[in-house]
């Protein structure tokens, strides 16, 4: 049996399309602008909230 070349590339592609299918349903749709307001307008310096935010973000991995 030949075994197939696995397109990693694919598999990618295909889960951010699955994550951002996922943005859509009725549970975590509206915590998007809560979400952002939090961190937009719980610090009194924007470029602390934005680094707070990306921070945030790249801790959810």
């Amino acid at each position: 049996m030949a075994a197939q070349q696995e397109n990693y590339w694919t598999y990618l592609f295909l889960g951010f399309l699955g994550g951002l299918i996922a943005l859509l349903t009725p549970c975590v749709f509206p915590m998007i602008p809560l979400t952002v307001s939090f961190f937009t307008k719980g610090s009194k310096d924007k470029a602390k909230g934005k680094r707070d935010a990306l921070l945030y973000g790249f801790s959810s991995f």
